[in-house]
């Protein structure tokens, strides 16, 4: 609610997004590499791998960090 998530934003609108790999599990944490898609954009931005780590909070499972991994990104402002 605050704007404060420890999430590094896309910068486009989402399509799609898929969990590629658990990294690493337990009862109460996960690691996972998930893929964003983009919607098409004009700024150039395609794919990106995120590393994600969720919790477990009652019954539900929220991002707890997740950071860029690889990503052909936008290309350099000329």
């Amino acid at each position: 609610m605050t704007g404060n998530i420890p999430v590094v934003p896309l910068g486009v609108p989402i399509d799609k997004a898929a969990i590629t790999r658990i990294i690493s599990s337990t009862k109460n944490e996960a690691q996972i590499n998930v893929v964003v898609l983009p919607k098409p954009n004009k700024v150039g931005v395609q794919a990106t791998l995120y590393v994600v780590i969720v919790k477990k909070v009652g019954p539900r499972w929220l991002i707890d960090y997740a950071v860029p991994q690889a990503s052909p990104g936008a290309p350099a402002p000329s």
